[in-house]
């Protein structure tokens, strides 16, 4: 069979896009495969449990079961049971677990191509005062100016210049935040990690990098469950 040399000309783009995707992906696979095993391990030493999204829980759901016809396993390859595997090497993670009493969740997220660690600490039980705790910036000063929505002061200079705080029940907010220690533990929490925001429902940080180191996670799970203590108190 003759080989029509203009069609391969037509077809090397095609195909070396192929192999480059082909390549990239493969590439992927191993990365969050590593990436998987090394949660695992942390989960397992911070006490915690991962998981990861079932990639095929979807199917059947709502739907009776029908019987299926199964091909012998000598007569060929499992092809679900390869297509399952492949897809849940790509399927997104989890840890989550109690750490010094508080619930914790940890995931990966995706935004503008980049991916973070997202590491939550949910209180015991709700605040209730609609509170919102972020770092001061840009955009928070501007709303101070245009809008005249000033933050919640806590009497600490140092504190009142990297925090923006507000909230709907402001005389709970102001009695939690003029104590001297949730001054101290807030304006250390923030001094080591400005990414945090807390809310009612907890402390959530967000890491712009995929975060796999032990000593890194046990240091922020301590810097979180020492805060959350504080707001409790």
């Amino acid at each position: 069979m003759k080989i029509d040399p203009g069609m391969i000309n037509d077809l090397f783009p095609f195909l070396l896009f192929s192999i480059i995707f082909a390549v990239a992906l493969i590439g992927s696979y191993f990365s969050l495969k590593k990436q998987k095993e090394k949660m695992r391990d942390i989960a397992l030493k911070l006490g915690l449990e991962f998981s990861q999204t079932d990639p095929l829980s979807f199917m059947g759901q709502g739907k009776p079961v029908r019987p299926a016809y199964h091909r012998p396993r000598d007569a060929g390859i499992d092809l679900q049971g390869l297509v399952k595997k492949v897809v849940s090497g790509f399927s997104p993670w989890r840890v989550a677990g109690k750490y010094h009493g508080y619930k914790v969740i940890i995931r990966t997220e995706k935004k503008d191509k980049k991916s973070f660690t997202v590491v939550q600490l949910l209180f015991s039980q709700p605040l209730g005062m609609g509170l919102n705790i972020v770092v001061g910036n840009f955009l928070s000063k501007m709303g101070k100016n245009i809008f005249g929505k000033q933050s919640i002061s806590t009497g600490n200079p140092d504190l009142d210049n990297k925090v923006y705080i507000s909230g709907q029940d402001e005389m709970k907010i102001k009695y939690l935040v003029k104590r001297s220690e949730f001054q101290q533990t807030l304006l250390s929490l923030y001094n080591k990690y400005p990414g945090v925001r807390v809310d009612d429902q907890g402390i959530t940080y967000r890491e712009k990098k995929v975060l796999t180191d032990l000593a890194a996670y046990q240091k922020l799970l301590d810097s979180l469950s020492a805060a959350a203590k504080a707001f409790a108190e």
